[in-house]
């Protein structure tokens, strides 16, 4: 069942929750935000019990600390996706996703310009994702991994590093006067959405 559109991507629900660090990624005094907007929602086939929401969103990336930090243009892939009733309160879906490389990026330090931004105190950059969830037919059943109609509260880890170890460690020491290179994943802040209850769902394959 690929109701939410990604050949590459293997979805896993995870059982329980799992704890989640601060929305705004810290590593040695750098912080970097992460918000989310939802772009556009659609409502997808599933089978006789579930359908998915399918969301395109903007990712609202901003450094919030007092130095400049080199975040690389890609940093959009999703690998989990977390929903919940309230902004802290308990997790209602919490789905770990495998995701398939065919290799690090090829990343060097002649890319700078063409691959990353730097961030300076208070810059932002936009970029956009997909990201789903599965939601069940009927409104009395519990289908674990699944929600309900109604209003939620979104949370993505996303990754922001697909080059190697030794690429990381060389243009971390190469870029150091320039910003630091981040390679931390980061967790948004939560973001409102809605189900509705009476939608109409398409192949979204």
């Amino acid at each position: 069942m690929q109701i939410l559109g990604s050949a590459s991507v293997l979805l896993i629900v995870v059982l329980g929750c799992l704890p989640l660090r601060d929305p705004a990624a810290v590593q040695s005094g750098v912080a970097l935000e992460l918000t989310t907007e939802v772009i556009n929602q659609a409502y997808c086939v599933g089978d006789a019990d579930l359908d998915g929401v399918r969301l395109r969103l903007k990712l609202r990336y901003r450094n919030i600390g007092d130095r400049p930090i080199i975040l690389h243009k890609s940093s959009t892939t999703v690998f989990r996706v977390i929903v919940r009733k309230s902004p802290e309160g308990e997790t209602e879906s919490n789905a770990q996703l495998s995701v398939y490389s065919t290799g690090p990026w090829k990343v060097s330090d002649s890319s700078l310009k063409k691959a990353f931004v730097i961030l300076q105190p208070q810059d932002v950059y936009d970029t956009e994702t997909n990201a789903g969830v599965f939601v069940v037919r009927d409104e009395e059943m519990k289908i674990q991994g699944a929600v309900c109609s109604g209003d939620h509260y979104l949370q993505l880890s996303v990754a922001t590093w697909g080059g190697s170890h030794e690429a990381e460690d060389y243009l971390s020491q190469k870029w150091q006067s320039r910003g630091v290179l981040w390679t931390d994943s980061v967790i948004s802040k939560p973001m409102k959405f809605s189900i509705t209850q009476a939608r109409t769902v398409r192949d979204c394959n």
